[in-house]
């Protein structure tokens, strides 16, 4: 993969999105409680990959195909009573992350 960057596109829910990523790390996700939470994803895959999605050495995989448009991708992985760190990446590091919703 090359060097991430943002990139601009009408598609993107604020107009813009990290383009090329192997990984993307939120570092300050708050819960109230420990659980199991649903994770909804926006992203473009140029070619198939593997998206994983961690946090507190958990994670939840999604294999998806190119489909040469934003998808939103929902995944649920145990949080933490209070600030937890979840990275998104993709196995081939071509993803374009425009959002994570809790």
């Amino acid at each position: 993969a090359g060097t991430p960057y943002f990139a601009t596109a009408n598609e993107m829910s604020g107009g813009v999105a990290v383009a090329n990523a192997k990984c993307v790390s939120f570092k300050n996700v708050y819960v109230a409680k420990d659980g199991v939470y649903t994770i909804k994803l926006g992203v473009y895959l140029p070619k198939p990959t593997t998206v994983l999605l961690t946090a507190n050495n958990n994670s939840a995989a999604a294999d998806k195909r190119s489909n040469e448009r934003m998808e939103e991708i929902e995944l649920k992985l145990p949080l933490k009573a209070g600030v937890n760190e979840v990275v998104v990446s993709s196995a081939d590091g071509s993803m374009w992350l425009d959002y994570l919703k809790l």
